[in-house]
């Protein structure tokens, strides 16, 4: 890593630990977003059912939590690049449409 980024990176981790865990969020939110893979669609929806199917299995509370919100993270990343797509193509597709009223009234 460049040391241009030394003391923001200070500010965001302090350990090795605190590092890895970074990279895990941003890696997931990356690919949170990535919504044509249809690998990725079905590890999505496999990791949904996992977590949220009540079944019991052999793991700890935290490790259950820890897998609920992580999808619900994943969840939110994919909702809002959606939103912001098709938000971006609502006005490309329109802008004449609204050009026109804009300068009607």
């Amino acid at each position: 890593m460049l040391d241009d980024f030394k003391e923001l990176r200070y500010f965001m981790y302090k350990t090795t630990a605190e590092l890895q865990r970074f990279r895990q969020l941003v890696v997931n939110a990356v690919l949170a977003t990535d919504i044509m893979d249809k690998e990725l669609k079905v590890l999505r929806n496999n990791r949904w059912e996992k977590a949220f199917s009540g079944d019991v299995l052999e793991e700890s509370y935290s490790d259950k939590t820890n897998r609920k919100a992580t999808i619900v993270v994943r969840l939110c990343f994919c909702v809002f690049a959606m939103k912001k797509t098709m938000f971006t193509a609502f006005w490309v597709s329109n802008i004449r449409f609204l050009t026109y009223y804009a300068i009607v009234d």
